[in-house]
């Protein structure tokens, strides 16, 4: 159900408002269940993201492969040595 972060999380929230021990089990015992409400909501809205930002995940992805297979391409012909220069160009152009 709630993984032992979230108890750890109330915990944390019943020191810090230095809620009195009997009155814990009770909000425990309400607070689970919304909290259980609330993951499943944004369980549902991240899947919205999610389908809406998948052809750019696509689109990284193939970048991500096709990066791989120019490093991979520059390995096996020994024509890494001077692609340090290139890369630290293309690294320049995120720092600006």
């Amino acid at each position: 159900m709630l993984s032992t972060d979230n108890i750890c999380l109330f915990h944390q929230i019943f020191e810090h408002f230095r809620v009195p021990r009997e009155v814990r089990p009770g909000l425990l015992f309400v607070g689970t269940p919304f909290m259980m409400l609330m993951r499943y909501l944004l369980f549902f809205a991240m899947k919205g993201i999610y389908e809406s930002i998948r052809p750019m995940m696509f689109a990284i992805g193939l970048f991500c492969a096709y990066q791989g297979g120019i490093v991979l391409w520059l390995t096996m012909t020994g024509q890494s040595e001077g692609t340090a220069l290139r890369v630290s160009r293309i690294q320049a152009l995120f720092y600006l």
